[in-house]
């Protein structure tokens, strides 16, 4: 057998080992390296029977790392990650016109920020694609730890993992949107009590947990609601006010008729981050969206 038939199978095995290893499930493995299940798992046999060691065991619904596996995936991953920088490099350019860029983001930062950094993405590469799901920042973590997405935005809060990388990006500011009839006049600020009717995200969401954290028992929530706009067309129609960004564009609060009005001291603040999976190589289009995010938080972090 040639030098050049032996390493090919060699080179597949050990690409689909460290998908399911960085998945810690053979299904989701699976999906990342684009192949079926049972292709997988049969690469991974034959690389165990090649090498005479169990690489992994069953653990619940997934699989874990033998020590042997770990061992295997340290010095793989990282020769492998080598490699697919110097190919990322060499194809780095102008010349990258297609592919897709996979980006999770909360749902707050979908609503403002997002679409223009994809809008200036699409004219810069009209011929590459992106998809865009809008999930909680905790899933939206686990959505990059398993390469089911190449970049996520969340709360730098919900960050708590060994597995992805995070680069920090600009801090919101919160403020109270609402209809201007409804004043909340103080000096100090608009006070967050039971005086107020609120609209807030449901429990789990990550601006929930701040306003639970920071007001603690002191919310009137009159109506949990999923997406910002339908949470601003319910401040437009008198349901109550909304504990928003500051960084909100004029055109989603005051030309819908809506004013903002300050928080009193201390007001709620928190990070923002752009987080991808460690010890990845980055595509040439993931970075530049990740130069277009950096620009554009630039310009927010420079309002503030």
């Amino acid at each position: 057998m040639s030098t050049e038939r032996a390493a090919q199978p060699m080179d597949v095995w050990l690409r689909a080992f460290l998908a399911v290893a960085d998945a810690r499930s053979v299904t989701d493995g699976a999906e990342v390296v684009g192949l079926s299940q049972p292709t997988v798992s049969q690469y991974v046999r034959q690389l165990e029977q090649s090498l005479g060691v169990a690489l992994f065991e069953r653990h619940g619904r997934g699989v874990i790392l033998t020590a042997a596996g770990a061992r295997l995936r340290q010095r793989v991953g990282a020769a492998y990650g080598a490699i697919d920088s110097a190919v990322g490099e060499v194809s780095r350019g102008e010349g990258v016109i297609r592919g897709t860029v996979r980006v999770a983001s909360a749902h707050t930062l979908n609503a403002y920020f997002l679409a223009p950094v994809l809008g200036e993405f699409c004219e810069q590469r009209p011929e590459a694609g992106f998809q865009v799901l809008c999930r909680g920042s905790t899933e939206i973590v686990e959505l990059v730890e398993r390469g089911r997405v190449d970049l996520g935005l969340v709360y730098d809060a919900a960050v708590a993992s060994a597995d992805v990388e995070s680069m920090a990006l600009f801090e919101e500011r919160m403020a109270l949107v609402h209809r201007e009839a409804d004043a909340f006049p103080s000096s100090a600020g608009a006070e967050v009590d039971e005086r107020v009717r609120l609209l807030a995200f449901p429990a789990g969401y990550a601006l929930r947990r701040l306003l639970d954290h920071h007001y603690s028992d002191r919310l009137n929530i009159v109506a949990e609601v999923e997406t910002m706009d339908a949470m601003l067309q319910l401040v437009r129609a008198g349901v109550g006010a909304a504990v928003l960004p500051d960084s909100l564009p004029h055109t989603m609060v005051e030309a819908q008729g809506l004013v903002r009005s300050e928080l009193a001291v201390p007001v709620p603040r928190r990070r923002v981050v752009v987080i991808r999976r460690r010890n990845t190589a980055s595509t040439p289009l993931t970075r530049l969206v990740e130069d277009l995010i950096c620009t554009r938080s630039a310009g927010l972090a420079g309002c503030q």
